[in-house]
């Protein structure tokens, strides 16, 4: 439950927080890990005191300043968690924004693996609000970046810039990049349904070379259904045109 600070001495000292959490991150004499953690500790404090909108404001001021200055690790990191919190909340605008600016930072590091991992914020992002057509977008340039990173997995385990967090393993990669498939295999079955069993042959593909027998004959039984369908349909299509002549 969110209480509603009236108390302006309460207010001022939950100011003076974000204050002396910005001079932290401004000095650089603590680790990012550090920061991370504070910020989040941050966060709670203002969401407590029913000041949630000036901390993200804050946060945002912050940001620039950072990225002004050169700090795009830094900023990235807030940048990232911010956009995380802006999920949880559901105020999609804002989680959209910021998420975009860390993916940006995320390419000009060539950080591929955060670049997949803020793919996947807006993939969620999307699916969450029923915007399909970004969705799809989204999906596609996550499949780009899965196919990229599997070429050459360990170079992007070193180039993975986190402060806390492990690499999503190889497999983890694959896996996504076969929801991916399946995903828009799914949206576009009825006004392309031969690009879906294109795109679901390739999701099979990805669980039989891993071993998933599991997945692999869920998506051989669903292909077979969408053949059927496609038969019937152009069966049907075929005796209309019979009949017109």
């Amino acid at each position: 439950m969110v209480i509603k600070s009236t108390n302006p001495i309460q207010q001022a000292m939950v100011r003076n927080i974000y204050k002396s959490f910005t001079k932290s991150c401004l000095s650089g004499a603590e680790a990012p890990n550090t920061i991370k953690s504070n910020f989040l500790q941050v966060s709670k404090t203002f969401y407590k005191n029913g000041m949630s909108d000036e901390f993200y404001n804050n946060t945002n001021k912050l940001c620039v300043h950072l990225l002004k200055n050169g700090r795009l690790k830094l900023a990235n990191v807030l940048l990232g968690e911010l956009g995380k919190i802006y999920l949880r909340l559901g105020k999609i605008s804002e989680a959209e924004t910021t998420i975009n600016k860390s993916l940006t930072i995320s390419k000009l590091f060539n950080d591929e693996i955060h670049v997949f991992a803020r793919l996947t914020d807006l993939e969620f992002l999307y699916k969450d609000s029923n915007r399909q057509d970004k969705l799809i977008k989204i999906l596609k340039e996550k499949i780009k970046t899965a196919e990229i990173i599997l070429k050459d997995y360990e170079l992007y385990v070193k180039n993975y810039k986190s402060i806390s967090r492990p690499a999503t393993d190889y497999q983890g990669i694959q896996i996504q990049l076969a929801y991916a498939y399946n995903d828009i295999a799914e949206i576009t079955l009825r006004e392309n349904p031969k690009q879906s069993i294109r795109l679901l042959q390739q999701a099979k593909k990805i669980y039989e070379d891993m071993g998933r027998h599991t997945e692999s004959n869920y998506l051989e039984v669903k292909l077979k259904n969408i053949s059927k369908r496609i038969h019937k349909y152009d069966s049907r299509k075929s005796m209309h045109f019979e009949n017109t002549k």
